[in-house]
């Protein structure tokens, strides 16, 4: 018994170098843009849907860039609109949405000097317009 748990655990020491982590090399700036937002792009679903609704990105349909003007200078703000598609279960459509967002990035990652963190207040990644094409079956 101990020799084939020997034999077991060398060839799983063996092969454990043959498996590797999947490592892209190239990412665009919109994988980039799409891993920050799409936990909060999560949260929008759900509270539009209920629970229990997969989505998946569709495209990015606009990306506006704005300079807030403050005490200390300007920072950028952007409206970005994005559409998503919907599911429920196997593959039950719900909805082709399309999302306005308003992101402040320094709200995501602020400032450590308190001077300019006095003027960043509120959510980091808002909500703005939430519109809604019905893709439901109709029995």
């Amino acid at each position: 018994m101990k020799k084939i748990m020997f034999i077991v655990c060398m060839v799983l020491w063996l092969n454990s170098g043959n498996i590797k982590a999947e490592i892209y090399k190239y990412a665009t700036t919109e994988d980039i843009l799409f891993d920050i937002i799409s936990p909060e792009i999560g949260v929008f679903v759900d509270k539009y849907y209920g629970e229990d609704v997969s989505w998946s990105m569709i495209k990015i349909l606009e990306i506006e860039r704005n300079m807030e003007r403050f005490e200390k200078g300007y920072r950028p703000l952007y409206r970005i609109v994005l559409q998503i598609k919907a599911e429920r279960g196997r593959r039950e459509p719900l909805g082709l949405d399309t999302l306005t967002l308003h992101i402040d990035p320094k709200k995501i990652v602020p400032y450590e000097d308190p001077e300019v963190r006095k003027y960043i207040k509120g959510p980091g990644i808002e909500l703005l317009k939430y519109d809604h094409k019905d893709l439901s079956i109709s029995n």
